[in-house]
């Protein structure tokens, strides 16, 4: 976990000059004095500890950046470098924010666990408000670097699919593992009906149809053509003004107005790019996601230490076959989901969505590793009956 967590500030703070070296010292010393922190508390107190997780995230993450201000050296630190500052605040943040996440869940996952099977059916729709409510939030924390954005919302959507899988686990009902599966078909709609959407907005700007060309093509034609004249406008009264005088002021205000249009263009066409990125990032996540999960309830019901995993003890083979099926048939639908997705890419716009996930962790790969690694490892262990008693224990007892 402390090493997802590094990759992800070296990511998002690139100023600090970390190296991979560096990296694995921090996460050693977090992870060795989050653990030396709960051993003394376990010993001082009672184990297990109740609250383990609140009561040991604070600890980790003073750990942390003290690693941190000592991998840095002292020296930068006094410095005040402005784009440090900002890229650390915006790390920072982010990472108060994702602690949210350790609270919001688990509060969910309890009530959700009081229902019954009908209930969690109509509970599940509550789960696309969080998430909104959260890629809001952590879109507000990338400020105004619409770049980091895709990277940085993509740790909601991981958190997000983990915990309904979770939730397909607990309920091991076919109605609750439909009501995830129409959540997300809706949501893919809307979203390639807001592609289409901002299609249409560029075809009104320029006049003309898109779809024959190349959606990069087009763009760097305008790119390399800022002085274009209005496509709408006639060759003959083009000609005719070649060799007539020229009205200067007219001229002027002219290529200021079509100036003005094509940087239109321009922004639209990026919108849509960004757009095209977010929607695929997001459907890798959710593609991804289920398959691990299930091989790993798989592989854990296997092992000995199952038993330290609540409700896992109560898994027959016969519950565990229907459980993983069902998350490999909710895996199986978000991969036909993405496979549709990269042929509306590819059909409508002249656009490889295999080139832009690759471009995408070309030039995020840290940010996205790091958030996957921290929230794998926390999210599948957060259960163990080492960890004490939770809050959602406490609510399920009083309903």
């Amino acid at each position: 976990m402390a090493f997802g967590v590094t990759l992800e500030f070296q990511g998002l703070v690139p100023a600090a000059c970390l190296t991979l070296k560096k990296d694995i010292v921090v996460s050693l010393f977090a992870a060795a004095g989050y653990t030396g922190f709960l051993l003394a508390v376990a010993k001082c107190w009672v184990f297990p500890t109740p609250f383990t997780f609140v009561i040991g995230i604070p600890a980790w993450m003073l750990l942390f950046f003290v690693g941190m201000a000592f991998a840095m050296g002292l020296d930068q630190l006094k410095k005040k470098n402005p784009e440090f500052r900002t890229q650390f605040q915006r790390f920072a943040k982010k990472l108060y924010l994702e602690s949210d996440f350790l609270l919001i869940y688990p509060l969910y996952s309890a009530m959700f666990l009081t229902l019954s099977s009908h209930h969690q059916t109509a509970f599940v729709f509550v789960l696309p408000l969080i998430k909104m409510l959260l890629k809001k939030r952590m879109a507000t924390v990338a400020g105004d670097i619409d770049d980091l954005i895709p990277c940085m919302v993509v740790s909601v959507n991981i958190f997000n699919a983990l915990y309904q899988s979770k939730c397909m686990q607990n309920s091991g009902s076919m109605w609750t593992t439909a009501g995830i599966i129409l959540i997300d078909t809706l949501q893919n709609l809307y979203s390639l009906r807001r592609l289409s959407k901002q299609v249409r907005e560029v075809q009104a700007l320029t006049g003309q149809s898109i779809g024959a060309k190349a959606l990069l093509a087009y763009m760097l034609e305008q790119i390399d053509k800022p002085d274009q004249r209005d496509p709408e406008q006639p060759k003959s009264s083009q000609a005719a003004r070649r060799t007539s005088v020229p009205d200067m002021s007219s001229e002027s205000a002219e290529q200021s107005r079509l100036d003005t249009q094509n940087a239109i263009v321009i922004r639209k066409f990026l919108q849509l790019l960004w757009a095209c990125e977010l929607l695929l990032l997001v459907e890798y996540i959710e593609t991804k996601i289920p398959f691990m999960y299930a091989a790993y309830l798989v592989t854990l019901a296997q092992l000995p230490n199952a038993k330290y995993y609540p409700g896992m003890e109560q898994f027959s083979s016969a519950r565990l076959t229907s459980v993983a099926m069902s998350i490999v048939v909710y895996g199986c639908l978000e991969l036909f989901s993405l496979f549709c997705v990269h042929l509306t890419l590819k059909r409508r716009f002249k656009f490889s969505a295999l080139h832009q996930l690759a471009c995408i962790f070309e030039g995020e790969w840290l940010i996205l590793q790091g958030t996957v690694m921290g929230w794998v490892v926390i999210l599948l262990q957060f259960t163990v009956v080492h960890y004490g008693k939770s809050i959602c224990f406490f609510i399920v007892k009083l309903a």
